[in-house]
């Protein structure tokens, strides 16, 4: 029992009247109830075991299959290849298992911010990210268990045939769109039992709670003639709806529960957690790799022994790195930093993410904007896993905007979500700022617009940016970040298309559900751009110049493509080139960005590559 016999179960003050014991003992096992189920939330079941203990008390021997990176495609591949019994299988995770937070839809952004993510600061390019702190955006990505499908907002939308098409057509053959139907399919398809379980993703809708700024957006968006669609298939997404996410009875379900988690008994896959790798090791002739060396815990290095192949699954900004410092990369480059050549490619080069522009506007408070009890909503989810906690404020709208009405492709489309923040909802706020670095001026702006206005937010995201940056290293110590230019708006193509959606979101202020909420676009004070005539052209420039940042989609900077293309990385099979033994199965191989989501495509990117290694040593 929590509480004796004559003492108060309230925090902070006493009770006007005393309990004699029972309602004690009732608030007892409410407390005891309650904290339970906390714990429940991610119980470490649902996670592989952590083998660092036992590697560091008796040593490494060699494993068939090194994966390197548990995150959205790593998980897949490690399973994958585990289900060959006869197969040794090591992965390396340099972080631990997500926080509990990284179970619930509502902490995404908090996760952003967290020591489950890393955390990256741009170079400055004087022609984006200007309304944050030294003109540089900031980046996040996961550092744990399941990546940044841990961490990211779960939305689930597979690459188009048009996206895959185009890699096919460039030199990777085998990546045409009708033949990763069948990995897309396979991905998803149910499959196992509790005696033989099989890792696969777990999707389903994603539900909405704020039904009233739904339902006001999709009727702005069905004035405006953008139908809607039962589901996104892979026939047309020149509509909207919501969209499916790795979600399933109050919990998230990354690849690194779905496919780790769920397969966690196999004898011959291993995980090694908080297992940061710092350098790949080759022999002589820098064909074969032959130890994959890393530090446990930052207290001890340790090296593996890689008997057939190492699979690099560290994410599109990490791969690179590791790449770089093994002596894999730019030949300029490394020399500057003394690190000895292995193989000279353009590592690091054709850096890509789905640029983002925020557009605000305000409007008067509705009149739901205090919600509901928030204990009730802590204890229905705590306790049934169901509720506000359980759902998604908007139910991940999506809409994915025709905005060049002559042409049949998507190459020059965008998709456009909604973000509301209701009338005091500093908190809300803060957190954003603190994620994005969005400067104190403009935070403190939106802050008195807050005290008096429901906000919100249109992301528009440009699908095909024409825009490439790169990746370098800083120094030659894995502990130091790279230094990443994102490259953002240094095409004019780019302006033009995010010029079409500003003019498309515009026009959701003429439709009548928008003028019957007296809905206005909130003009930002930025010294900058106030001196063109607002809305003008000129005005609209250099707006972008201020609130242009990511979608945190970050992919090519490993192109494949044909083994003899000078300007890829990889060959179709993923075989980093000149090393027989070492493939990338992360979303740096992507010779050009997906047009949606890529946690969906980097999944699949990881079957498939499980499937080619399946195929070559089975």
């Amino acid at each position: 029992m929590l509480f004796a016999s004559g003492t108060s179960a309230c925090a902070g003050h006493h009770c006007s009247a005393l309990s004699v014991g029972a309602v004690n003992t009732l608030v007892s096992l409410l407390v005891e109830g309650i904290l339970t189920a906390q714990c429940n939330i991610s119980n470490r079941t649902l996670w592989p075991e952590d083998y660092a203990e036992q590697a560091l008390n008796h040593g490494l021997a060699g494993y068939d299959f090194v994966v390197i990176g548990g995150g959205s495609a790593g998980s897949a591949v490690a399973s994958r290849l585990s289900e060959n019994s006869n197969w040794s299988v090591l992965l390396l995770e340099a972080g631990d298992d997500p926080p509990q937070e990284s179970e619930l839809p509502i902490f995404s952004s908090e996760l952003l911010n967290s020591k489950a993510a890393y955390h990256y600061t741009l170079e400055a390019n004087n022609v984006s990210c200007k309304a944050f702190k030294n003109n540089q955006c900031r980046w996040s990505r996961g550092n744990c268990l399941g990546g940044t499908g841990s961490i990211n907002g779960m939305v689930y939308v597979e690459g188009t045939p048009e996206n895959h098409d185009l890699w096919c057509s460039q030199g990777s053959k085998g990546w045409c769109y009708d033949e990763l139907r069948q990995f897309y399919t396979k991905a998803k398809t149910p499959q196992g039992n509790s005696s033989h379980p099989l890792g696969y993703v777990v999707l389903n809708p994603a539900n909405a709670t704020d039904m009233e700024f739904v339902e006001l957006v999709t009727s702005a968006w069905d004035e405006l003639r953008q139908n809607r669609l039962t589901q996104f298939g892979d026939e047309n997404y020149l509509h909207y709806n919501f969209a499916n996410v790795t979600f399933a009875n109050g919990h998230r379900w990354s690849t690194g529960k779905s496919y780790l988690g769920k397969v966690r008994q196999r004898p011959n896959l291993k995980v090694i957690k908080n297992a940061r790798v710092t350098k790949l090791q080759f022999d002589k002739e820098h064909e074969k790799l032959l130890s994959v060396e890393f530090v446990v815990r930052e207290k001890r290095t340790m090296k593996v022994q890689v008997n057939k192949e190492a699979i690099l699954s560290a994410g599109a900004l990490e791969s690179p790195k590791l790449l770089m410092l093994s002596g894999i990369g730019p030949f300029s480059h490394l020399r500057r930093l003394n690190i000895p050549l292995r193989h000279n490619l353009p590592v690091g080069r054709n850096l890509q993410d789905h640029v983002v522009l925020n557009l605000y506007f305000k409007m008067p408070p509705s009149p739901s904007s205090s919600g509901s009890n928030d204990l009730d909503g802590i204890y229905e989810y705590l306790m049934h896993g169901t509720g506000p906690l359980a759902s998604f404020a908007t139910g991940q709208l999506t809409a994915y905007l025709k905005t060049d009405k002559n042409t049949t492709t998507t190459s020059k489309n965008m998709h456009s979500y909604l973000v509301a923040m209701k009338k005091g909802s500093f908190q809300q706020l803060e957190l954003s700022a603190q994620v994005s670095g969005l400067k104190d001026e403009l935070k403190n702006f939106l802050r008195q617009q807050l005290e008096h206005h429901d906000i919100f937010v249109v992301y528009i995201l440009l699908a095909q940016p024409k825009s490439r940056g790169s990746i370098k290293l800083k120094t030659s110590s894995s502990k130091d970040p790279p230094i990443i230019d994102a490259g953002y708006l240094t095409q004019t193509e780019d302006k033009l298309i995010l010029m079409s959606g500003i003019e498309y979101a515009l026009n959701l202020l003429e439709t009548s559900s928008f003028r019957e909420r007296q809905i206005e676009l909130l003009r930002i004070p930025l010294p900058e751009c106030d001196g063109y005539q607002f809305k003008s052209l000129e005005y609209w420039h250099c707006f972008m110049e201020h609130f242009s940042s990511t979608g945190y989609h970050f992919a090519g900077t490993i192109k494949m493509g044909a083994k003899e293309d000078n300007i890829t990385c990889v060959d179709p099979e993923l075989r980093v080139k000149g090393v027989r033994n070492l493939r990338v199965a992360d979303a740096s191989i992507m010779p050009r960005v997906t047009s949606h989501n890529t946690n969906a495509p980097t999944i699949m990117i990881g079957e498939k590559a499980a499937d080619m290694i399946w195929k070559q040593w089975a």
